[in-house]
């Protein structure tokens, strides 16, 4: 179940918010609200400008982000652990209609809203 992984993976205090996908797709892969502090701290550390949105997808970020989602998850089967990721830092709200009022994830507009991403995702990894 994806609520079970994004619980899993939001373990970590770097994913403020995660949205994963796998359903109908070759592989399982997430959506992540990156938490600006750490995001800031990992930018450090991997040497990339946390105010460059270009820092959102470096390869070092993309690896490390991986790693880290792939450590949250472990206790999930292979198949189900996330193969690719897309970051923002821009938090997933009522405001914005990502959020229901309860504050689950509007996974329909949540689709439509990265889709130019979540297509590149799977084009590339596919």
């Amino acid at each position: 179940a994806p609520v079970d992984l994004e619980f899993a993976l939001q373990e970590d205090h770097l994913f403020a918010q995660v949205f994963v996908l796998g359903e109908n797709r070759p592989f399982v892969s997430a959506l992540v609200v990156v938490e600006p502090e750490r995001w800031r701290a990992l930018c450090d550390e991997m040497q990339l400008d946390p105010e460059d949105p270009a820092a959102l997808t470096a390869p070092a970020a993309k690896t490390t982000i991986l790693k880290r989602a792939k450590a949250a998850a472990a206790g999930f089967p292979n198949y189900a652990l996330p193969r690719a990721t897309v970051l923002t830092l821009e938090p997933w709200t009522i405001d914005n209609g990502l959020l229901t009022p309860t504050l689950k994830l509007k996974r329909g507009p949540l689709s439509e809203r990265f889709r130019a991403e979540i297509a590149a995702l799977y084009a590339t990894h596919g």
